[in-house]
Protein backbone atom coordinates (compact mmCIF):
# COMPACT_ATOMS: atom_id res chain seq x y z
CA UNK A 1 0.00 0.00 0.00
CA UNK A 2 1.16 3.31 -1.01
CA UNK A 3 2.03 5.76 2.40
CA UNK A 4 0.94 8.92 0.51
CA UNK A 5 -2.68 7.78 -1.55
CA UNK A 6 -3.52 10.88 -3.51
CA UNK A 7 -0.54 10.63 -5.24
CA UNK A 8 -1.19 6.79 -6.58
CA UNK A 9 -1.52 6.64 -10.53
CA UNK A 10 -4.66 4.49 -10.45
CA UNK A 11 -5.19 3.85 -13.57
CA UNK A 12 -3.31 1.22 -15.78
CA UNK A 13 -3.77 3.69 -18.61
CA UNK A 14 -1.32 6.45 -16.46
CA UNK A 15 1.16 3.28 -15.82
CA UNK A 16 1.45 2.39 -19.71
CA UNK A 17 1.71 6.57 -19.95
CA UNK A 18 4.76 6.15 -18.09
CA UNK A 19 6.24 3.17 -19.70
CA UNK A 20 5.68 4.37 -22.89
CA UNK A 21 6.60 7.85 -22.61
CA UNK A 22 10.25 7.14 -20.12
CA UNK A 23 13.34 7.18 -21.96
CA UNK A 24 15.64 5.51 -19.55
CA UNK A 25 14.79 2.84 -17.05
CA UNK A 26 17.00 1.91 -14.02
CA UNK A 27 17.34 -2.03 -13.05
CA UNK A 28 17.61 -2.67 -9.39
CA UNK A 29 19.61 -6.30 -9.07
CA UNK A 30 21.08 -8.04 -5.82
CA UNK A 31 24.43 -10.00 -5.59
CA UNK A 32 25.82 -11.70 -3.16
CA UNK A 33 27.02 -8.72 -1.08
CA UNK A 34 25.33 -5.41 -2.34
CA UNK A 35 22.48 -4.10 -4.55
CA UNK A 36 23.59 -2.70 -7.83
CA UNK A 37 20.82 -0.56 -10.01
CA UNK A 38 21.84 0.38 -13.82
CA UNK A 39 20.38 2.35 -16.14
CA UNK A 40 19.21 0.80 -19.44
CA UNK A 41 17.49 1.23 -22.76
CA UNK A 42 14.82 -0.43 -22.66
CA UNK A 43 11.10 -1.58 -24.53
CA UNK A 44 7.70 -2.40 -23.43
CA UNK A 45 5.04 -4.40 -24.85
CA UNK A 46 2.34 -4.27 -22.67
CA UNK A 47 3.03 -7.05 -20.81
CA UNK A 48 7.06 -6.83 -20.40
CA UNK A 49 9.79 -4.91 -20.75
CA UNK A 50 12.99 -5.74 -23.02
CA UNK A 51 16.48 -4.81 -22.94
CA UNK A 52 19.97 -5.62 -24.21
CA UNK A 53 23.03 -5.95 -23.43
CA UNK A 54 26.91 -7.30 -23.93
CA UNK A 55 27.05 -10.79 -22.97
CA UNK A 56 29.10 -10.61 -20.25
CA UNK A 57 29.70 -8.39 -17.36
CA UNK A 58 28.54 -7.26 -13.36
CA UNK A 59 24.81 -7.38 -14.67
CA UNK A 60 25.05 -10.43 -15.82
CA UNK A 61 26.69 -12.41 -13.36
CA UNK A 62 23.95 -10.57 -10.93
CA UNK A 63 21.18 -11.63 -13.12
CA UNK A 64 22.49 -15.37 -13.78
CA UNK A 65 22.64 -16.21 -10.09
CA UNK A 66 19.51 -14.13 -9.16
CA UNK A 67 16.85 -12.97 -11.83
CA UNK A 68 15.09 -11.00 -9.41
CA UNK A 69 14.89 -7.51 -10.20
CA UNK A 70 13.16 -4.37 -9.42
CA UNK A 71 12.71 -1.65 -11.98
CA UNK A 72 12.02 2.35 -12.26
CA UNK A 73 11.31 5.06 -14.58
CA UNK A 74 9.74 8.41 -14.63
CA UNK A 75 8.43 11.18 -17.02
CA UNK A 76 7.32 15.06 -16.01
CA UNK A 77 9.77 15.61 -13.77
CA UNK A 78 10.43 19.31 -13.00
CA UNK A 79 11.70 20.90 -9.68
CA UNK A 80 9.64 23.64 -8.07
CA UNK A 81 11.59 26.69 -6.32
CA UNK A 82 9.37 28.65 -3.75
CA UNK A 83 10.84 31.63 -1.56
CA UNK A 84 11.50 29.15 1.35
CA UNK A 85 13.56 26.83 0.68
CA UNK A 86 12.04 24.11 2.39
CA UNK A 87 8.73 24.43 0.55
CA UNK A 88 10.81 23.31 -2.64
CA UNK A 89 8.39 20.75 -4.35
CA UNK A 90 9.01 18.12 -7.48
CA UNK A 91 6.36 17.12 -10.42
CA UNK A 92 7.09 13.65 -11.65
CA UNK A 93 5.44 10.52 -12.64
CA UNK A 94 6.74 7.17 -11.92
CA UNK A 95 6.64 3.81 -11.97
CA UNK A 96 8.13 0.95 -10.06
CA UNK A 97 7.71 -2.41 -10.32
CA UNK A 98 9.18 -5.95 -9.79
CA UNK A 99 9.76 -8.81 -12.34
CA UNK A 100 11.72 -11.90 -12.77
CA UNK A 101 14.44 -11.71 -15.80
CA UNK A 102 14.48 -13.86 -18.37
CA UNK A 103 17.14 -14.42 -20.95
CA UNK A 104 16.39 -15.09 -24.84
CA UNK A 105 18.14 -17.23 -26.46
CA UNK A 106 16.17 -17.72 -29.68
CA UNK A 107 17.41 -15.45 -32.40
CA UNK A 108 14.12 -14.87 -33.67
CA UNK A 109 12.49 -14.24 -30.12
CA UNK A 110 15.68 -11.71 -29.36
CA UNK A 111 15.03 -10.21 -32.52
CA UNK A 112 11.62 -9.68 -31.75
CA UNK A 113 12.24 -7.95 -28.52
CA UNK A 114 15.14 -6.16 -29.88
CA UNK A 115 12.39 -5.13 -32.48
CA UNK A 116 10.57 -3.61 -29.37
CA UNK A 117 13.25 -2.08 -28.01
CA UNK A 118 14.09 -0.16 -31.23
CA UNK A 119 10.18 0.77 -31.68
CA UNK A 120 10.34 2.62 -28.17
CA UNK A 121 12.89 4.99 -29.52
CA UNK A 122 12.40 5.32 -33.16
CA UNK A 123 9.67 5.01 -35.98
CA UNK A 124 12.44 4.52 -38.62
CA UNK A 125 13.33 1.23 -40.49
CA UNK A 126 16.06 -0.53 -39.57
CA UNK A 127 17.83 -4.08 -40.11
CA UNK A 128 19.84 -5.92 -37.56
CA UNK A 129 22.43 -8.13 -38.97
CA UNK A 130 22.02 -11.83 -37.78
CA UNK A 131 25.77 -11.46 -36.67
CA UNK A 132 24.95 -8.45 -34.68
CA UNK A 133 22.03 -10.21 -32.81
CA UNK A 134 23.97 -13.06 -32.36
CA UNK A 135 26.51 -10.83 -30.60
CA UNK A 136 24.14 -9.83 -28.28
CA UNK A 137 22.09 -10.98 -25.32
CA UNK A 138 18.44 -9.90 -24.85
CA UNK A 139 16.77 -9.76 -21.85
CA UNK A 140 12.47 -10.07 -20.49
CA UNK A 141 11.38 -8.64 -17.71
CA UNK A 142 8.29 -10.45 -16.83
CA UNK A 143 6.23 -8.24 -14.80
CA UNK A 144 5.06 -9.71 -11.42
CA UNK A 145 3.76 -6.25 -9.43
CA UNK A 146 3.72 -2.45 -10.40
CA UNK A 147 2.12 1.05 -9.37
CA UNK A 148 2.84 4.21 -10.33
CA UNK A 149 3.01 7.43 -8.58
CA UNK A 150 2.67 10.84 -9.44
CA UNK A 151 2.15 14.75 -8.03
CA UNK A 152 1.41 17.05 -10.94
CA UNK A 153 0.20 19.67 -9.13
CA UNK A 154 1.95 22.66 -7.07
CA UNK A 155 0.31 21.69 -3.89
CA UNK A 156 1.26 17.64 -4.12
Amino acid sequence: MMRRAEKELKQPAQIEDVLTRARVIRLALMDEREPYIVPLLFGYDGKRLYFHSACEGRKINILQNNPRVCFECEVDVEIRPADNICSWSVGYRSVIGYGVVSIITDLAEKRKAMGVLLNHYTNSPYEIPDVSMEKTCMFAVEIEAIQGKGSLTKEG
